[in-house]
């Protein structure tokens, strides 16, 4: 069987997104947001609650970027290890950032919940793995961390992670039994049906060509179209336009792949939690349905899941697609305002299921006037300082 190469497993098993919307582009709202991932839509949902005039101008379709195409991995936490975090910003932040990120997970299954979305989610646990014996080290310290913050996990051994998972290449593991996987078209397209329902207008194949500031706000300005608003939300992670040189210039954007398998009986464990490990390709996996292998992480992918799975060597891939990832240069996700002083929202580094959604939220949290906490913004705020990245995350 010949892989489809041209759409994603998610786009083949997900509906298209149809807007309710039929009027042309309006001319003035409270917010504009560019981007319709689930950064974007989650902005528009919430400031929609709020009761704000809410337009997303969005270049293809509503997902089409990596909120739609990537893992499904619902995930607390963050890029970095909470370890690392303690390091760099004290303990009194990083017990911060680690409430926040739980509370961001609570509350994307609890949207998925309220709004009824039927995107898949299943509750079965996350596997950060050890590659090696320094890494064993690593997440052991890591799992210390994360019982002086109050989170309690388990350790799997080798044995136990072929038990659970099939491979015997990993040396050990963090288990965290609180995390999902989830089919994020689904989710985003579910989240954006409900933001129409709170009065938010979709617009899609309408891409921006420039933000402009102007006295009372903001002009946005398309091929065939120009709008104001009061305030501009720049959500586009790994697709930034070529206008926003500032946003750019905070990111690296990476190629991620993503390989969906045919359907395999026996070969794999029937459960499996989703798994993520540390080394320098960052390979991701899980199990979609009729016991498929989705396995993703830097191209090219077929030789990564030879090796991690022998047994799997010979099962034909039934998709294959390639996206872009946003790296920031510190490892974590950044919102604010420019210097154009519209906000924005990137950088999720591969962790972004959650934190986008999170992070959007944040935005029209911060619009609707509601003060954001310190810990956060000095953390996450606009400039990001540049350090070293992730040897998971350099490019070959």
């Amino acid at each position: 069987m010949v892989a489809d190469s041209q759409s994603s497993y998610w786009t083949k098993t997900t509906d298209p997104f149809i807007s309710t919307g039929s009027e042309g582009i309006p001319q003035r709202m409270d917010v504009i947001v560019v981007g319709g991932g689930l950064t974007g839509i989650s902005a528009a949902y919430h400031l929609s609650r709020a009761g704000r005039q809410v337009m997303v101008l969005e270049a293809f379709d509503v997902g089409s970027g990596a909120s739609g195409r990537n893992g499904g991995q619902a995930l607390n936490g963050w890029p970095l290890d909470m370890r690392q975090i303690r390091e760099r910003y004290g303990n009194d932040t990083a017990q911060v950032l680690w409430r926040f990120s739980e509370e961001a997970l609570s509350r994307f299954v609890q949207i998925a919940s309220d709004e009824e979305i039927v995107c898949d989610l299943q509750q079965v646990g996350h596997l950060d793995a050890a590659w090696t014996e320094s890494d064993v080290l690593r997440l052991q310290e890591e799992q210390r961390v994360l019982a002086a913050l109050g989170k309690q996990t388990e350790w799997w051994s080798k044995g136990e992670i072929w038990d659970r998972v099939g491979t015997s290449l990993y040396l050990g593991g963090i288990y965290d039994n609180a995390c999902y996987q989830v089919n994020p078209l689904k989710f985003v397209q579910g989240l954006a049906k409900a933001a129409e329902r709170q009065g938010a207008k979709i617009f899609c194949f309408a891409p921006v060509m420039a933000i402009d500031r102007e006295p009372t706000g903001y002009r946005v300005r398309g091929q065939k179209f120009v709008s104001h608003a009061k305030e501009v939300i720049l959500a586009t992670n790994g697709y930034v336009p070529s206008f926003a040189h500032w946003v750019r210039s905070q990111l690296w954007s990476v190629a991620s792949q993503v390989v969906v398998t045919d359907p395999q009986k026996g070969l794999l464990p029937e459960m499996m939690p989703t798994v993520s490990d540390s080394s320098q390709e960052y390979h991701y996996f899980r199990l979609v349905e009729h016991g498929r292998l989705l396995f993703g992480g830097r191209p090219p992918i077929l030789p990564k899941i030879a090796r991690m799975f022998p047994q799997m060597a010979q099962v034909p891939r039934a998709f294959e697609w390639e996206g872009r990832v946003a790296i920031s240069w510190d490892g974590l996700p950044h919102f604010g305002r420019t210097p154009g002083g519209y906000w924005f929202a990137a950088g999720y580094t591969g962790h972004g299921v959650v934190l986008s959604t999170a992070l959007g939220q944040l935005i029209a949290e911060a619009i609707a006037g509601k003060p954001v906490e310190t810990s956060l913004t000095n953390v996450l705020g606009s400039t990001i300082t540049r350090r070293p990245f992730s040897r998971r995350w350099r490019a070959r």
